[in-house]
């Protein structure tokens, strides 16, 4: 039953209007660190609310059917167990996480939809947030303003923030991973690395493909501190935190060998109990073929030869299918222009890419950023989906789209002085 037809209660008025002004002052309360991103946040915050209630009304957003529908009913279903008695129903190896999360909420209350929506616009605003201090640490105030500004009224995040999806858990949980993932880079604290991993964790247990972004992160800090520790034999110095991140990296490889056989995640759980076999993969791309804007064709991969020339590919039309020659009808075309702000954010990154790479921090992201596109290109096959699963990179994009003049400002203050220097203050990117 879709939420429409929820009558729309007094107490879920209540819940709802209390939640959205502990929310604004939990955003307040993050935007601190830049007063000035403030006006773009409270701005997206009243967008993704107004649109919260057409939709609860009228269901206008049409990513609030079906699987939407489905997540909020079993979301309902299970709070009839009632208050407090729904311990059992958490399996992170399902993709119904934040529908038992919500159940919690339904099942100690009453139905009521639109704090489910209310929730996952909170997420996503605190995604923004650490977008903007992700960008301000790593290139300028101005930077980060702009990633705020972006982010508040980027239409893709809006339009999965504001339905009963799991996007923006994984919206969140990615951002903040970011953001400690490059406080270590430039202060090497043990703490930051903790962080880092706790929050990349979180993503996936709403979605298994977010194990790639873990897992390259993870390889990310295994280089860099290979890198200190070979300076150490070198040279004989190094820091503490260096080598703990290194037995900290080392414990999650162990632990990960351990539990890896019995351990599965939501949509890539047939991965980690089979194996990876070529054939499963193009049997699991065959098999999301389906409605309107499936792909036109899917790579045949008989061998791990195949994948050499099929990851380009689906990486492509994950991020900007589809393209002009396979647009046949109206969604098509909206979806096609959707994908050239891909586009757009793409070809500005590219441009600098030289002026990016001698950025750790921003070197990171684009590994990260490189794991996603893979791990979700190979699992999609419908643009549809393809778009629902870039706007989950949409986030390092628009941090590294926003830096772009002040990655060429440092490179340009390298090249002159010979050694890294301070990151520059620039005006809006």
């Amino acid at each position: 039953m879709s939420i429409q037809l929820v009558p729309l209660s007094l107490i879920e008025v209540l819940m709802s209007v209390i939640w959205i002004c502990v929310s604004g002052s939990v955003l307040w309360w993050f935007s601190r660190f830049n007063f000035a991103i403030l006006f773009p946040v409270a701005l997206g915050f009243g967008l993704r609310i107004a649109a919260s209630l057409l939709h609860r009304v009228t269901g206008v957003n049409p990513e609030g059917r079906s699987d939407a529908v489905i997540m909020e009913n079993r979301a309902w279903l299970w709070a009839q167990d009632g208050c407090l008695s729904l311990l059992p129903k958490f399996d992170p190896t399902e993709s119904y996480v934040h529908s038992w999360i919500m159940s919690n909420f339904y099942a100690c209350t009453e139905r009521v939809p639109l704090l489910f929506q209310l929730s996952n616009v909170t997420l996503s605003m605190i995604a923004v947030v650490y977008l903007a201090k992700t960008a301000s640490r790593m290139w300028s105030q101005a930077a980060g303003y702009n990633a705020a500004f972006i982010g508040s009224l980027f239409p893709t995040f809006i339009l999965y923030s504001t339905v009963p999806l799991r996007e923006a858990w994984v919206y969140v949980g990615l951002a903040i991973g970011l953001y400690f993932l490059v406080c270590w880079v430039q202060d090497r604290r043990v703490r930051d690395l903790i962080a880092t991993f706790v929050f990349l964790s979180i993503p996936i247990l709403f979605h298994g493909g977010m194990l790639s972004a873990f897992a390259a992160a993870a390889m990310f800090v295994f280089f860099v501190t290979a890198i200190q520790a070979l300076r150490f034999v070198i040279e004989g110095w190094t820091r503490l935190s260096t080598l703990a991140a290194t037995g900290l990296l080392v414990g999650f490889a162990v632990a990960g060998v351990l539990l890896m056989p019995g351990v599965q995640f939501s949509s890539i759980g047939w991965l980690m109990q089979e194996g990876v076999k070529a054939h499963m993969i193009s049997e699991s791309i065959e098999a999301r073929v389906t409605g309107t804007l499936a792909y036109p064709k899917t790579p045949v991969i008989a061998s791990f030869n195949d994948l050499f020339w099929s990851i380009p590919e689906q990486a492509l039309r994950l991020l900007f299918g589809p393209f002009p020659w396979e647009v046949r009808n109206l969604t098509a075309a909206a979806v096609m222009l959707e994908a050239w702000v891909y586009l757009i954010f793409t070809g500005a990154i590219l441009i600098n890419l030289r002026s990016y790479i001698r950025l750790p921090e921003a070197l990171a992201f684009i590994c990260v950023l490189a794991a996603l596109a893979v791990a979700f290109g190979l699992g999609t096959a419908n643009y549809g989906t393809s778009m629902r699963h870039r706007a989950k990179l949409a986030g390092i994009l628009i941090v590294l789209f926003v830096g772009r003049k002040d990655a060429v400002l440092l490179r340009h203050s390298q090249m002159t002085s010979g050694t890294l220097s301070s990151r520059p203050t620039t005006g809006p990117a």
